[in-house]
């Protein structure tokens, strides 16, 4: 009997100490680019977040610390050695990366993590962090109910669960189990102490990603915006019962999964089933009262690719349609915003004129005051034109600076224009400018650019090889970013 107690109190410390060893540690070096000038990067800093080891030498771990990383090394509990990897996946509105060990020796001593499905509420759970000392403290918190991110990383609002805790904790990838079942229940990727308050990616969430072969087209997108429909006045005026309720669509998304199927002024008013209520929200059997953007966008109950009914009254008529769930499309995106999606800027320089595409990341870079410092019509654009609603809309593209040189002085106090042709052409994006200059200078003697508040520029085409040469000289830029 002392032998088998002896037995069973070893086996409960090699279990207690194996379940730390599920969490390895990410750090990066990175390097963010200038949005304003794409000719240049900002100061390198480091970066660090938890991985949960999945098995097959994969990890998963927040993505933004793996934005712009120029390198990056993986550490597992209890070794010097670290280890590097490749990014296999990433999904930027979710905040997650999938990433795969290059060393066969990987993963010998950690224990694998399995997400499934099953998602409790309320519940108190158990927060891992990874650790040296495998007889750390235990964390604990409550989490109490989902929501749906209306402030999103990038493009689809996404559910997250909300966790309550007292604990010290960093939000950087931290596992999160149900204290009774022990079940991942999923990662805290972030926590304000000032408010006790941390955001949790759900497992369900966790595990669609993870059974995706795609980056960032993981989880489906309603493709429209739409508004509330409280005032008497208003469900009156479509003749909205009080019975039927529902929100009214204030925009369709071009390319969208509503696009050719819904249209302004239709009102919503069941999805696969789901009554809709005047704030856009529906009653969850386990959940309880959540946003439409949930039904559309979680890919839990209405899984991406699949069709299901929705319920509209268009023209004082009801109808039902078969809505068709699908990604959304980068074509659909006019200013980009939220998450930069680990894109590399891009500049088009021209006698010393610098023209960018107009995205939120962009006008940050004004500092955390941007809103009161860049032009209001940017503002207005990015706030209510971010998504192309026509097959005419494109990339508005900005002239942010001239350099001042003597061949292009009538032209220094040029900036934060929108461009509106050149040489009376039009173009949709950056791309389609370099092609259109480049076939200018090619057959015509002036360069002509015409702003939208009727300002123009114009330059010599033989002069331009000249001018872009002192340009470099001078500031360093070269002429093709």
């Amino acid at each position: 009997m002392r032998i088998l107690f002896l037995i069973s109190i070893s086996l409960f410390f090699v279990w207690s100490s194996s379940e730390a060893q599920s969490i390895v540690l990410v750090r990066s070096t990175v390097q963010y680019p200038n949005f304003l000038q794409p000719w240049r990067v900002k100061n390198p800093e480091n970066r660090s977040s938890y991985g949960i080891y999945l098995g097959n030498q994969t990890i998963l771990c927040p993505a933004p610390t793996l934005y712009y990383a120029t390198t990056f090394e993986v550490k597992i509990p209890n070794s010097l050695k670290t280890y590097s990897g490749k990014i296999l996946k990433l999904d930027s509105d979710l905040g997650l990366a999938l990433v795969q060990i290059q060393e066969m020796d990987f993963g010998k001593s950690l224990i694998p993590i399995s997400f499934g499905k099953d998602f409790f509420l309320p519940q108190t759970v158990i927060i891992e962090e990874y650790t040296e000392n495998p007889t750390s403290i235990t964390k604990k918190g409550e989490v109490s109910k989902l929501e749906v991110d209306t402030y999103t990383n990038g493009y689809t609002e996404l559910p997250y669960a909300e966790l309550q805790s007292n604990e010290k904790l960093e939000g950087i990838g931290e596992l999160v189990l149900d204290a009774n079942s022990k079940l991942p229940q999923g990662i805290l990727i972030s926590f304000k102490d000032s408010q006790n308050l941390g955001k949790i990616v759900p497992n369900f969430q966790i595990k669609k990603f993870l059974e995706c072969d795609k980056s960032n087209e993981c989880f489906p997108n309603k493709g429209f915006r739409y508004r509330p429909l409280l005032d008497k006045s208003s469900r009156e005026f479509y003749l909205a019962r009080k019975e039927e309720q529902g929100v009214s669509v204030a925009e369709v998304i071009r390319f969208g999964a509503a696009d050719g199927m819904l249209k302004t002024e239709d009102i919503i008013l069941e999805i696969s089933g789901y009554k809709v209520d005047p704030k856009g929200n529906f009653l969850h059997p386990k959940f309880g009262k959540l946003s439409i953007n949930y039904l559309f966008h979680s890919g839990h109950e209405l899984n991406l690719g699949s069709n299901f009914p929705i319920k509209i009254l268009r023209d004082k008529r009801i109808i039902t349609l078969n809505f068709q769930s699908r990604a959304i499309s980068d074509s659909s995106i006019r200013i980009p915003h939220g998450n930069t999606r680990n894109a590399k800027p891009k500049a088009l320089v021209v006698g010393g004129a610098v023209f960018l595409e107009l995205s939120e990341q962009m006008l940050s870079e004004f500092g955390n005051q941007w809103r009161s410092r860049v032009d209001k019509k940017f503002l207005y654009w990015n706030d209510f034109h971010k998504y192309s609603s026509s097959s005419e809309d494109g990339k508005i593209i900005i002239l942010t600076q001239v350099f001042p040189i003597s061949s292009n002085k009538a032209y220094h106090s040029y900036s934060q224009l929108k461009l509106n042709t050149i040489n009376d052409k039009g173009c949709k994006n950056l791309e389609e400018c370099k092609t259109l200059v480049n076939s200018i200078i090619e057959k015509e003697e002036f360069l002509i650019f015409q702003f939208e508040d009727g300002h123009l520029m114009v330059f010599k085409t033989k002069e331009l090889s000249k001018i872009e040469t002192e340009i470099f000289e001078q500031f360093g830029v070269p002429s093709k970013i």
